[in-house]
């Protein structure tokens, strides 16, 4: 090489500085263009379970009954607090909602992750190739981009690494570590059911180590688990009376059969969420699962090694690292795999059509549920690492385990594992050809809103109770603008309707050329009656339109009666601001889905004022069957 250029040659500190900080700075890349995805192709539109958040009565009020109240397979009171907590603060807007719950969630798993390898490795390097494998866990099509709830099933995990983390690093020894396990123990056992088996394992896991080991950390351990016992016991067996007791022992789909353990297709399906975690091949399934074999072994090795070691060591202290190791990695396990348990048990026998042999492996890519198994990656690595720090892997194995980190590192960004605009895009298209059209249309139709690929079944009231709630979505999937085809008015004011008018608190009304003149006080009203009864009876939405002519700004008003669940009438009002001018349109809408009284009351105006009402007409724009 000329010396001319022999400056610019790299050296091998250089370049491990170079590996090292991609090895870091790729997964945070892979955070960030995964919020950017989100930003540039999220549709704000609720999917499938999210709907769950406006069905029934006074969807907007928050009761204790509510918040325990048991769907798909669980109660989870904490999800349905942040889904409330979305509603107020955002909305309910998907786009917001899911940029919170991504950046907050998968930013956490971030920090967590790195502190806890901090805790085990000593070596920066060794620290980053194993932080490195993260990647896996933030590839595309997780728990973002469709379900606003779907993050729900992420965040036992959080609590399970902070626990984790209070217990190794703090010892837990102050009044306020106990607590925050406590707190987030109730939180990750109420926000799913697999919340609560994740508590469970890992209260199992820490009485076990620290009665089975002669460690510095037995007191730790002992402090913890106290913590977590009441949420742990008392969350699993809320989760458990769910499904022994309100399903009466059957899944969430009773047509479906639970998958047992003793049943190939619970192993098949199971093995399958494990190859999608590492972004192994579904059309490859037979190369897959054989890849997916081999891991499993390598994971059961390190379990054996390290469990056995801590457990053999009663004459000497365990070390520090090797104790925290152990322990991080025996948890992740406990937890992944009752997590994995609960999933194949529930989903493995869903699918539609005949599914055999390598089908039920095939089977197990699709959805997130995978995404519990990437937080066990790093920990692989991260186990071959120490024993290569204590000496106790051959400089064979430990060269094989960095090529092979490395590999897996770079074949998941080869793979699509920084993708996520795109992935986001699909979901778009989708959508947009399906999803909106319909919506849409159904709107423009005046109902009732029937869209299977939205909602299955008839969701008029779940769009009313949304729209009334002021959800975002309703502002550009709203109420049919009026005079629209198919939508022909109930009431119009012309000189066949006028003499059933009862005009108030005006000085003098002429009508005119098809319109009202209004010369009037403060508190001038129109009553009349549409008498269409039925119609309204049946009507979930109506829109009270028409054509003004104001001399100043004016609060526009409709008096009305709406009907309760019991069919009691009810008197209610809707207002709408109005600036002045000259045949100035206006629409002031109101929904109910049990309907309306025909009886309404107009006031154009809250001050003494001349006005012309050129046009005034009643629609139900929305019916609700």
């Amino acid at each position: 090489m000329s010396p001319r250029f022999s400056a610019f040659r790299p050296s091998a500190d250089q370049l491990e500085r170079v590996v090292v900080f991609l090895l870091v700075a790729v997964p945070l890349l892979s955070l960030g263009l995964n919020a950017w995805g989100w930003l540039a192709y999220g549709l704000d539109l609720p999917v499938a379970d999210d709907w769950r958040t406006y069905h029934g009565a006074d969807p907007g009020r928050l009761t204790i009954a509510k918040l325990f109240e048991p769907a798909n397979d669980t109660i989870y009171a904490v999800g349905r607090l942040f889904d409330f907590l979305a509603l107020k603060l955002l909305s309910g807007n998907s786009v917001a909602y899911q940029l919170v719950s991504m950046l907050t969630v998968l930013g956490l798993l971030l920090w967590l992750q790195w502190r806890l390898l901090k805790l085990v490795l000593t070596s920066t390097a060794a620290i980053a190739l194993s932080f490195g494998l993260t990647v896996l866990m933030l590839q595309p099509d997780t728990y973002w981009g469709l379900q606003n709830i779907a993050y729900h099933q992420a965040v036992p995990l959080v609590c399970v690494l902070a626990i984790l983390l209070i217990t190794l690093e703090h010892e837990a020894r102050r009044a306020w570590d106990l607590a925050a396990i406590f707190l987030l123990g109730v939180v990750a056992g109420l926000v799913y059911i697999s919340g609560a088996f994740a508590m469970l394992m890992q209260w199992a896991v820490f009485i076990a180590l620290a009665l089975l080991a002669n460690t510095e950390l037995r007191p730790a351990l002992r402090r913890a688990a106290l913590a977590l016992t009441l949420p742990a016991l008392g969350t699993t067996a809320c989760q458990l009376w769910v499904i022994l007791v309100a399903q009466g022992g059957q899944t969430h789909r009773p047509d479906a059969p639970w998958a047992l353990p003793t049943s190939p297709d619970f192993w098949l399906f199971l093995l399958g969420k494990v190859g999608r975690s590492i972004m192994l091949s579904r059309s490859q399934a037979l190369i897959s699962l054989s890849v997916t074999l081999a891991l499993v072994a390598l994971i059961v090795f390190l379990f054996v090694r390290y469990t056995a070691r801590y457990v053999g060591a009663k004459r000497e202290p365990v070390p520090p690292p090797v104790a925290r190791f152990t322990v991080i990695f025996v948890t992740l396990c406990a937890v992944i795999a009752s997590y994995l348990a609960l999933v194949s048990a529930g989903r493995a026998h869903l699918a539609e059509g005949d599914v055999s042999g390598l089908g039920y492996f095939s089977l197990g890519f699709p959805r997130f549920h995978f995404f519990w198994v990437t937080l066990i990656w790093p920990w692989v690595v991260a186990g071959l690492l120490l024993a290569e720090e204590r000496g106790e892997l051959g400089a064979r194995w430990a060269l094989a385990t960095r090529w092979g980190a490395l590999i897996v590192f770079v074949f998941a960004i080869a793979g699509g594992a920084l993708n996520h605009a795109s992935q986001y895009r699909k979901h778009l298209d989708n959508r947009l050809q399906s999803e909106v059209p319909c919506l849409r249309d159904q709107l423009a139709r005046g109902g009732p809103v029937l869209c299977e690929s939205v909602y299955p079944g008839d969701m008029t009231d779940i769009y009313v109770n949304a729209w009334n709630l002021g959800v975002s979505f309703t502002r550009y999937f709203g109420l049919a603008t009026v005079p629209a085809p198919g939508i022909p008015a109930l009431w119009t004011l012309s000189e066949a309707t006028y003499p059933g008018i009862d005009v108030r608190k005006a000085e003098r009304a002429t009508l005119r050329e098809g319109g009202l003149d209004l010369v009037a006080p403060a508190g001038a009203s129109l009553s009349f009656d549409v008498g269409s009864p039925e119609a309204l009876r049946n009507c979930a939405a109506v829109t009270v339109a028409g054509t003004l002519d104001l001399a100043k700004r004016e609060v526009l008003r409709v008096d009305y009666v709406a009907f309760d669940a019991q069919g009691q009438p009810q008197q209610r009002t809707a207002r709408r601001p109005m600036r002045p001018g000259r045949d100035a349109r206006f629409a002031i809408e109101f929904a109910n889905i049990h309907g309306f009284g025909s009886a309404f009351t107009f006031v154009p105006g809250g001050a003494p004022a001349a006005a012309r009402i050129e046009r005034l007409e009643v629609y139900c724009v929305l019916r609700a069957r």
